[in-house]
């Protein structure tokens, strides 16, 4: 649309150019074609003025001899030289007389049949004929001359203009797509990368992540994020993978002790003794097993951050008492002595929850401890904080353990707390608790 309009526009423009020439020639030949005399140089507008009442002609009415004639050029220097400026210049003249009939033209004039439009009426008119753009003086009475040229040397260029404006604004769109054909593919390039990443993530391949170092925008970022949320997603499903194998490990011993034991008392010739230890083991078994569950149930339960937190002031003093006098007989049995001191105002917790990892702390502390060992629950506070600290004089932990401590079913002796029925679990169920109360 902006070159078509670009188009009329400078024909017109054009157009209205070739006119002005053309009609400023009209005014400078006017007075030579009708014969006004003229000493000196073709005149301008002023040319136009009518001659003194001595050059009009008789007043009888006839009609004036001042019609456009070839001689009015030839009787004077200064026509001749009009005449060879506009043939020079590219036009042409034809004159003719009151009737409409051609009494003149110049050499260069087209060869074609006198046309005037119609019946002569006073006035000048810019035409077309053919390629060749005229200017007709009309003086109804006196007759009329054509001054034209070739219209082709003022529009032709214009369609070579026109070509050339519009292959340059082809090339310019064209360079234009390509630069954001460009631009948009490396804006997609990381979005197209992103979507590859998680499509192979879901289709198994957990190692694949996202080349953030060339993406200097938001979506590296946004990369950076969701490379994180993958290294968390593939490190929950290797866990869920491991507690997987780990429950099935778990379950799979304390099951075949059962197992075997049932098809000991199942046998008619076992002693009776035997018959009996037999389901006393198998009991225990169970017993395990159903504490292993009720673990594992517990840690599903934290983990989903389902677990309700129930908050309310607490004595962390009068809970670790009452954690110390639920566990004092395993202590006596293990003949290790418990105790607590210090005191700190209320906090805001979960009581149950709070006891339950009290009573795992000292449970892990009296299992892990020797005969005429200690374990002692420190209550302290500061201006901000209040901590509770469980310290005991067992075998410790090695340094490369420590990492691991908090990891599901991780046993520093694992034959030990299989054989005492310990999960596993413990410091797991105690960090998840702690997690859930920020």
């Amino acid at each position: 649309m902006i070159l078509v309009g670009f188009n009329f526009y400078e024909r017109a423009r054009r157009l209205e150019e070739l006119d002005r020439v053309l009609k400023g020639e009209v005014v400078n030949i006017l007075p030579i074609a009708m014969g006004v005399p003229i000493d000196g140089p073709p005149p301008g507008a002023e040319g136009l003025r009518r001659p003194p009442p001595s050059d009009r002609g008789p007043r009888d009415g006839r009609r004036s001899s001042r019609n456009p004639n070839p001689e009015h050029f030839r009787r004077s220097e200064v026509g001749q030289e009009t005449l060879f400026r506009i043939q020079r210049d590219g036009m042409y003249l034809i004159s003719y007389d009151e009737r409409g009939n051609e009494k003149f033209r110049t050499e260069n004039a087209p060869d074609r049949e006198p046309h005037l439009g119609g019946k002569l009426t006073k006035g000048d008119l810019g035409r077309w004929m053919g390629d060749n753009r005229e200017f007709l003086h009309m003086a109804p009475g006196r007759g009329a001359f054509v001054l034209g040229t070739d219209g082709s040397d003022y529009l032709g260029g214009l369609d070579w203009l026109m070509f050339k404006v519009t292959l340059g604004s082809l090339l310019a769109t064209g360079g234009i797509l390509v630069f954001g054909w460009v631009l948009m593919g490396r804006a997609l390039k990381p979005i197209r990368q992103i979507t590859e990443t998680a499509q192979g993530i879901s289709e198994g391949d957990s190692t694949r992540r996202i080349d953030t170092k060339f993406i200097q925008n938001e979506l590296g970022e946004l990369g950076g994020v969701l490379n994180s949320t993958f290294d968390r997603l593939v490190k929950s499903l290797q866990q869920q993978i491991r507690i997987t194998a780990d429950a099935s490990h778990e379950l799979r011993t304390p099951v075949s002790v059962i197992l075997a034991d049932c098809d000991l008392a199942l046998r008619k010739d076992a002693p009776a003794e035997r018959k009996q230890e037999a389901l006393e083991l198998c009991k225990e078994t169970a017993l395990h097993m159903k504490h292993l569950i009720e673990s594992l149930t517990q840690m599903a339960r934290w983990d989903a951050r389902s677990g309700v937190i129930q908050k309310e002031p607490c004595d962390l003093r009068e809970l670790a008492d009452q954690v110390v006098k639920m566990l004092n007989p395993l202590a006596t049995r293990s003949e290790v002595a418990l105790s607590v001191k210090g005191e700190a105002p209320d906090v805001s917790c979960d009581p149950l929850a709070i006891k339950q990892t009290i009573a795992n702390l000292v449970s892990n502390a009296i299992h892990y401890n020797e005969p005429g060992g200690t374990v002692e629950v420190l209550i302290e506070h500061s201006q901000d904080e209040v901590s509770l600290c469980v310290e005991d004089t067992g075998v410790g932990i090695s340094v490369e353990d420590l990492s691991q401590i908090f990891e599901r079913f991780y046993r520093v002796d694992k034959a030990r707390g299989i054989d005492e029925g310990r999960s596993g679990l413990g410091l797991a169920i105690c960090k998840a608790i702690l997690d859930a109360h920020g």
